[in-house]
């Protein structure tokens, strides 16, 4: 009997999880776990032709505003810095 709550409450969680937006689930900090591509990004060949400034407001947009420092090319997309509240935040951005 415990095994099936167990397991009824696993699918259940499941369930919620698939039925989360990308938005929403990128707010819960699941992008990792469920695969997500970056806010701004689309999941395909799309993105090899970004622009630095294209890079920024991705990075812009995955934290909430702030203001570009920086964007650097490196191995893997944009590597883009960012000041906000006082803070200065790194953000990868893959993807050319």
């Amino acid at each position: 009997m415990r095994s099936k709550l167990l397991l009824l409450s696993a699918l259940l969680a499941a369930g919620l999880l698939l039925n989360q937006l990308p938005a929403q689930a990128r707010d819960l900090g699941l992008t990792d776990r469920l695969r997500l591509p970056p806010a701004g990004l689309t999941p395909g060949g799309n993105d090899r032709n970004m622009s630095p400034s294209e890079a920024a407001r991705i990075a812009q947009q995955q934290n909430g505003g702030g203001r570009v420092l920086a964007v650097e090319r490196s191995d893997r997309g944009y590597r883009v810095k960012l000041l906000k509240n006082g803070d200065v935040r790194i953000v990868n951005v893959p993807g050319y």
